[in-house]
């Protein structure tokens, strides 16, 4: 398994969700119908964001990593990694989605 897959697979997911969310914005009294916003995308956007920033924070601690092995850094960037792989299988129907991303 490779982390970068992964986070590009998940990156992907939300970038996809974000355009869906905001055509459902875009769209006043539309959103009602779309089952796949829960009729709320300024939620779903909200959600997107914060999964985004779980990327983020786990990137940056990779990048900030001083050596492999058993120190904070990798220690937060392993439970990072962990929480990506759960937040990805939401699209374990996807056919791009992996297997051994599970946690």
């Amino acid at each position: 398994m490779s982390a970068a897959e992964l986070l590009a697979f998940y990156r992907a997911r939300l970038a996809e969700d974000d355009t869906r969310a905001r055509a459902e914005i875009a769209k006043p009294g539309m959103n009602d119908h779309n089952p796949e916003t829960y009729n709320r995308p300024e939620r779903m956007l909200a959600e997107v964001a914060a999964k985004r920033a779980i990327a983020d924070a786990w990137e940056q601690r990779e990048a900030e990593r001083p050596q492999p092995g058993g120190d904070v850094f990798g220690y937060h960037a392993t439970g990072l990694l962990i929480a990506i792989k759960h937040l990805a299988t939401a699209w374990s129907d996807h056919s791009d989605y992996r297997v051994d991303w599970r946690a």
